[in-house]
């Protein structure tokens, strides 16, 4: 049998390429897909503290506060006289080292008052000196006309002695004038000043006070009430 070479060598080419073909279809790789990049990861944010919840209220009772003193821009004043009328022995200090000493002048100076003043404003002033709750004469200074001190407005009674108008009229016309005492502050003695240091002083005890009102003027109301 004659076989045609040209016919025979098409035929295997064409096997071939049939092999070839699938053959890199059979052992091909599968295609891939990447999957999709995936979001940045996000920080977390720390919890939210819920508030702390009120502490309970306190079942300890308030305290109460104190009443006022009865010491007001009145002074002396504002305190009601002693009934029945006391006497300096009322004014307490206790016993013993440092007050012994200080208890001398405390009794001087309340002994000094009895002679100056009236009974009524000195019974004012004992009310003050011995009233509930105040500091000791003896611990603090009490003898005074500084605001909480006893002597506190003592010039300024509620009603002035009209008999004091007189004698007040040459005090405060000295106090002005050239022989005005080199002890006088730098203001004018107040008509006011004088007859209120007068209508609270003992009668016996007034020629006493003119003397130191014209000698202080101005400064009578602060220094007066002291005994010199």
């Amino acid at each position: 049998m004659q076989i045609d070479r040209s016919r025979f060598l098409a035929l295997v080419s064409a096997i071939g390429a049939y092999t070839a073909c699938a053959g890199t279809t059979k052992d091909a790789a599968p295609v891939v897909i990447p999957p999709p990049p995936q979001p940045p990861p996000v920080a977390s944010l720390p919890p939210i503290a819920s508030p702390s919840p009120p502490p309970p209220p306190s079942s300890a009772p308030t305290p109460e506060p104190e009443p006022p003193r009865a010491t007001t821009s009145r002074g002396v004043w504002a305190f009601e006289p002693s009934t029945p009328p006391k006497t300096c022995a009322a004014v307490k200090c206790p016993i013993g080292v440092p007050y012994d000493e200080m208890r001398r002048v405390v009794a001087n100076e309340c002994r000094s008052l009895d002679k100056i003043l009236r009974p009524e404003a000195f019974q004012r002033v004992l009310a003050c000196l011995t009233e509930k709750g105040a500091p000791n004469a003896c611990e603090t200074p009490r003898f005074g006309v500084e605001p909480g001190m006893c002597l506190e407005h003592w010039s300024e009674p509620p009603q002035l002695d009209p008999s004091t108008e007189a004698k007040c009229k040459t005090i405060v016309a000295q106090c002005s004038g050239p022989q005005r005492s080199v002890y006088a502050g730098s203001g004018a003695l107040k008509m006011a000043d004088c007859q209120g240091i007068l209508s609270v002083t003992k009668p016996a005890a007034v020629p006493h006070m003119v003397h130191c009102i014209v000698e202080y003027c101005d400064q009578a109301p602060s220094l007066c009430w002291m005994d010199y």
